[in-house]
């Protein structure tokens, strides 16, 4: 691992996950030329003291950022505005910030 941090305008792609009352979830990767979807469930949980998401995807998808063959993706939440995805960092991936936007 480099430990390389790069910023969003860096990467080719843009992705953005968007979570509704009704506890499911779209997470969206836009590339240039295509645009990628998943889709599922999302609820909450606190383990040692952290405040989590727990996504379960519907189906299948490269979207799914967690080692192995899981439909399940864990989110830490790091304050109102920032959530934090290190699920690739076992298996020497990246690990992704989001933050919040408003529309």
């Amino acid at each position: 691992m480099s430990g390389k941090i790069l910023e969003k305008e860096e990467l080719d792609f843009r992705e953005s996950i968007e979570f509704f009352p009704d506890s499911t979830f779209i997470k969206q990767r836009v590339y240039q030329d295509s645009t990628s979807t998943a889709s599922g469930k999302y609820g909450s949980f606190i383990s040692d003291g952290n405040d989590y998401l727990k996504l379960k995807y519907s189906k299948d998808s490269y979207l799914i950022q967690t080692c192995g063959n899981s439909m399940v993706e864990y989110l830490r939440i790091l304050s109102e505005s920032e959530i934090y995805n290190g699920g690739y960092l076992p298996c020497d991936g990246p690990g992704y910030y989001y933050t919040r936007t408003r529309k």
